[in-house]
């Protein structure tokens, strides 16, 4: 079974945010249940610092930094 997932967030603030920090588990894993073919995450605007790691339960974390200054 192939599955394809698209997943939108949009935020609004007033007034704008000019510095914002994010943590998102949004890559999914291998395991013997399941094999990631493909997987793309796109940011915008682009975060000025990003840092992907594992969390303590295996799952993948992207910590991201915006600023619009």
């Amino acid at each position: 079974m192939l599955l394809q997932v698209r997943h939108e967030t949009l935020y609004h603030y007033s007034p704008a945010v000019e510095n914002a920090q994010h943590a998102v588990h949004m890559r999914p894993g291998n395991g013997s249940s399941q094999t990631v073919l493909k997987h793309a995450l796109h940011i915008s605007p682009q975060p000025v610092q990003q840092r992907e790691a594992l969390d303590v339960y295996g799952n993948w974390k992207l910590f991201f930094s915006l600023q619009t200054s």
